[in-house]
Parts: C-alpha cells; structure tokens; sequence
C-alpha cells in the first residue's frame, strides 16, 4: 500500500515541489537541506492523499474489480480481497433491489473497519507533514495549503459519513460545494488547521 501510494501520488508532490522551488522568485535563498526536507513532506503528505482517495473509492474500484486495502488489513478481518468484492457487489446489488439485508450492513461494518484503519492512516500521515506547508516559499504556499486541506476535507466527511458516503450518486464521498469553498475561504484568509 505504501509502496503504492509513494508511487503513484509521493511522487507527484514531490514533482510539484521541484518546480515550485526551480521556479520560485526565492529559490537562490532557500538552502539545499530545507528544499529536500520539504520535498519529502510533500511526499509523505501525496501518500496521505492517496490513503484518502482510496478510502473515497473503495465502491468504485470494487465495481472494476480492484482492491487497494492490503491483504494483511483484510486477513485480520477473516477476508480476501475476492470477499471484499463479494461484500461490495453485494451491496450494489442490494442497493439495486431497494432493501439491505442485515447481512449486508454487518458486512458493511468491515468494510467501515477497514476504511477507518485507512483514514487513521492518512491522517497520521498528514498531522507529520503537515508544518511543512507552512514553510513553502510564499507564493506557493496558500495554494497548495488550499490542494491539501481540500483533498483531507474528503477524509473528513467520509469519517463523519462512513460507508454512508458510498450512497451518493457514483458511490463516491463528496464534499458539498459550500464546503470546498469554506475550506479555500479559511485558508486564503489566514487560518491554520
């Protein structure tokens, strides 16, 4: 998983991260060691996004026959990444017939277990890299504070929703437009975490 996610989303931050400071108007007076320490927070925190995007598309996946949860995570739960599937379809079928069965739902508290393990994960993640925005060079450092915490918005409202968040439309937690925007308000206008 970690694996995974370093190199699918670490290395994009950190891509980002080497052409904010190639192009920054203050990359003569950032020294060396402070540019690699930032550039491997912004991994660290494109891993934490990740975490967050598979945890938002544990639905979607399913319905293309893919799992991102690690086997270990699912064996301590007495599942396959075949159950979890079953789990998931099951749902979507039942979903389809208008009524859930307790089976369903008991099976849903899992998939919620895993989830959460997840998120936990992500956040983890994100409270460690974190301060490292605070420190981008100026120009860069809003925007990408707003990318972030607008992407862990989502992380939050699928803890405060659950699996729920899988009922929306396309099986995917969203965060409601007046939301994103109260996110990107707060941090343009000076707030932190």
């Amino acid at each position: 998983l970690e694996l995974y996610a370093e190199r699918v989303a670490g290395t994009v931050a950190e891509m980002c991260l080497e052409l904010v400071f190639h192009h920054s108007p203050s990359r003569g007076s950032i020294p060396e060691d402070v540019k690699k320490e930032l550039i491997a927070a912004g991994g660290r925190m494109g891993v934490a996004l990740q975490y967050v995007n598979i945890a938002r598309d544990v639905r979607v996946d399913a319905k293309i026959g893919r799992v991102y949860i690690p086997e270990a995570w699912l064996k301590e739960e007495g599942l396959t990444s075949e159950g979890l599937l079953a789990i998931m379809r099951q749902r979507m079928d039942s979903k389809m017939q208008g009524a859930l069965g307790g089976v369903v739902e008991g099976n849903m508290e899992v998939v919620q277990r895993l989830m959460t393990k997840l998120l936990d994960k992500a956040f983890e993640i994100y409270e460690e890299a974190r301060p490292a925005l605070d420190r981008l060079p100026g120009e860069a450092r809003k925007p990408m504070t707003v990318a972030v915490e607008s992407y862990m918005e989502i992380g939050r409202v699928l803890r405060e929703q659950g699996t729920k968040g899988f009922q929306s439309g396309k099986g995917r937690a969203t965060v409601k437009k007046m939301r994103r925007i109260g996110v990107a308000w707060k941090v343009l206008n000076g707030w932190s975490r």
